[in-house]
């Protein structure tokens, strides 16, 4: 059975006001409000699914996308780029001040569960050195899954590439951690990467 973008933002967001984020979404809908943007200097506003503020009180832009078919996650990895290098800005109402945006990230239906594809996205089982030494510093989870390590990987590489020091990955769960099912969002911003758990 095919699974539709809109329930994928609907699980992600539901599973994300669990946690005291509150959400708003790119477009009208049943349970949301709308957050608004700003044409960038291109003229063209290309607005990420949700924006979520966190317990912490951040704000982060979320592309969402339905793993059913691959090709869908891989879009998700040129939009995020976009959103964290140009210059749009993010409203709540277009009277107030542009939003401070704390990162940019993807998400599927999978994240809950702490990957963005399916089933063919297995957990990576044997460890270098250097990610052990990356998991003590908590700059990675205790466990990833093949291709959402390849995914996040060539994201921050997209982003090294475009001089983009904003912070941006994925956002996952700590499940990764043997933790519980809070949000964790693993990312690089300029040259240090990390993750941050939302409990």
């Amino acid at each position: 059975m095919s699974t539709n973008e809109t329930k994928v933002k609907y699980a992600i967001s539901k599973w994300l006001s669990g946690f005291e984020c509150k959400i708003w979404w790119e477009k009208t809908n049943t349970l949301y409000d709308v957050f608004k943007a700003v044409v960038d200097d291109s003229g063209t506003v290309e607005k990420p699914d949700i924006l979520i503020q966190n317990n912490d009180e951040k704000y982060y832009l979320c592309e969402v996308k339905n793993a059913e078919h691959n090709s869908s996650v891989y879009d998700a990895f040129f939009q995020t780029i976009r959103y964290a290098t140009n210059k749009t800005e993010y409203f709540l109402d277009v009277d107030d001040s542009p939003l401070p945006i704390s990162g940019y990230m993807v998400a599927t239906q999978h994240s809950i569960t702490g990957k963005l594809f399916s089933d063919c996205d297995k957990q990576i089982e044997v460890f270098s050195d250097g990610r052990n030494a990356a998991i003590e510093r908590k700059e990675l989870p205790k466990h990833e899954h093949n291709m959402t390590e390849q995914f996040s990987r060539l994201m921050w590489r997209g982003l090294t590439e475009f001089n983009c020091t904003k912070k941006a990955g994925v956002l996952l769960s700590d499940v990764l951690n043997d933790g519980y099912p809070y949000p964790l969002f693993l990312y690089k911003e300029g040259k240090q990467q990390g993750y941050e758990v939302w409990k």
